[in-house]
């Protein structure tokens, strides 16, 4: 992402990033938190980012490049960061990992305890955020279809 010139490439890098932190949580065992990274990071951040930047007017013979002319920055530190995150990994003791240990039962799914709770103990609150968000989606449509005279 960081070495290309092309925007529209450096946003489907981006998109590789976001499939990959989704990964991490979801081996990490937090599988609400890797559906909701799809969902709004990729779903709805980075889609209207791509639409942006397609639908972008260019000017004729001019691309949608951006860089700087030293382009070694960036592959300085990428390769800064893998290192470090390298150096990391191989001096890290997994021998007490929970994801190593047999004898630890799996754990329950956490999108199943995150919905009861929002539809017993917090379902007050719930319904408020839903009805706060309808009025705002209402108030934008009708600021945004409002014609000045």
């Amino acid at each position: 992402m960081l070495l290309t010139k092309n925007v529209l490439h450096a946003a489907l890098g981006l998109l590789l990033s976001f499939f990959s932190i989704a990964a991490f949580f979801a081996m990490a065992g937090a599988d609400f938190l890797a559906v909701a990274q799809v969902v709004i990071y990729v779903g709805g951040i980075l889609v209207l980012l791509m639409f942006g930047i397609m639908f972008t007017h260019k000017k004729e013979g001019e691309g949608l490049l951006v860089g700087h002319k030293n382009k070694f920055w960036g592959l300085f530190i990428t390769l800064g960061v893998v290192g470090f995150f390298t150096y990391l990994i191989l001096n890290s003791n997994f021998s007490n990992s929970a994801l190593i240990q047999s004898d630890i039962t799996i754990a329950k799914a956490t999108t199943q305890s995150i919905g009861f709770k929002l539809m017993t103990d917090y379902v007050f609150a719930f319904e408020l955020v839903g009805i706060l968000l309808l009025i705002a989606l209402i108030a934008a449509t009708f600021v945004a279809g409002k014609e000045e005279n």
